[in-house]
């Protein structure tokens, strides 16, 4: 079948079929999976445009490339109903990712909230962004919008260890130039020594301008945390592996914006005293509180942070949010 319809191709030409075949797929997995133009496809694989169009509607008529409707009722969509019924979430985003290597699921993430937030995002719009390996995925993935008269806060400071493997001026600058706003950095510890030192950073008038930016920010964007010896924290230099190992031993289960809580969303121990940034209780009150956290690790965070009321849109993997749904004792039929 394939030789006799390609004759309807070739215009006559002596032609490998099984080469034109794998013409054909290549095509089809440039257009469909890598997202080029048909434009693009002709110039990068020396072809016209028209025949570029011929074989997309070939590898179509002939079930090369099938196209499918998701099903509102598919196991991620029924999983997003839950979420946002039970937490009362403007919305939930379940990612079925297929992999559990970390680095994929965060560039997965990265991509949906980005796209999320480039459909949200207005002129005026004060957007307070934490950081870390997350964030940098949201920034790397964001597409360009140029707004006009908004501006990007850090909501937690952002001064570590020099050979830290993240640096948060970067995903800062990024997110800004990406949106046409204005960049504001804190440009203090995200963690102290004691309260003394952090009552004296504060009292600092650009210092309490920008957190008071923060606080007046309508978005926030921000990763939830766990304690783990390969937490951003403990890469900055904040925490050694001991420390962060008995804050999980206590009942610390994960952070936003370096404040950890309990499973029930409760602020944990005494850290918050020494922590500059914004607090869990003004993060409750964005118009969009956008929490990213994959892998199952993640999973008594997203917990937590839920019933903190810490977030109103959830951006996860199905592999995690499964796993939340099983900590927190619920089902999908509860929807």
């Amino acid at each position: 079948m394939f030789i006799d319809l390609y004759a309807k191709f070739s215009g006559g030409e002596s032609v490998d079929d099984l080469e034109r075949l794998q013409t054909i797929v290549r095509v089809a997995r440039l257009y469909y999976e890598v997202g080029h133009t048909q434009d693009e496809i002709a110039k990068e694989m020396k072809i016209s445009r028209p025949q570029v169009s011929r074989f997309l509607s070939y590898a179509k008529e002939h079930g090369i490339v099938q196209i499918a409707i998701n099903d509102p009722l598919s196991s991620c969509s029924r999983l997003e109903s839950l979420f946002q019924e039970v937490y009362n979430l403007k919305r939930a985003m379940i990612v079925p990712v297929g992999s559990d290597d970390e680095k994929m699921i965060k560039q997965q993430l990265g991509r949906i909230a980005a796209g999320f937030l480039h459909r949200i995002l207005k002129d005026g719009d004060i957007i307070g962004i934490s950081w870390g390996t997350t964030l940098k995925e949201v920034a790397l993935s964001l597409k360009p919008k140029n707004l006009k008269e908004a501006a990007v806060v850090q909501l937690k400071g952002s001064v570590g260890r020099l050979n830290a493997k993240i640096n948060p001026m970067d995903i800062l600058v990024q997110f800004a130039s990406k949106l046409n706003a204005n960049p504001f950095s804190l440009t203090v510890p995200t963690i102290v020594t004691n309260e003394k030192i952090k009552e004296a950073l504060v009292a600092d008038a650009m210092v309490q301008e920008i957190l008071e930016l923060g606080r007046k920010a309508n978005v926030a964007v921000f990763s939830i945390g766990y304690p783990s010896k390969k937490s951003v924290l403990v890469d900055a230099g904040y925490f050694s592996d001991e420390e962060i190992e008995n804050f999980r031993q206590q009942g610390a289960v994960g952070d936003i914006c370096s404040r950890y809580f309990t499973i029930n969303g409760e602020v944990f121990g005494n850290l918050d005293a020494r922590t500059i940034g914004i607090e869990l209780q003004e993060i409750r009150k964005k118009e969009y509180a956008i929490g990213i956290a994959g892998g199952i690790n993640c999973a008594s965070g997203i917990l937590g942070a839920l019933r903190g009321k810490y977030l109103n849109v959830l951006v996860t993997d199905e592999t995690t949010a499964r796993m939340v749904i099983k900590l927190a004792g619920l089902t999908e039929k509860e929807v």
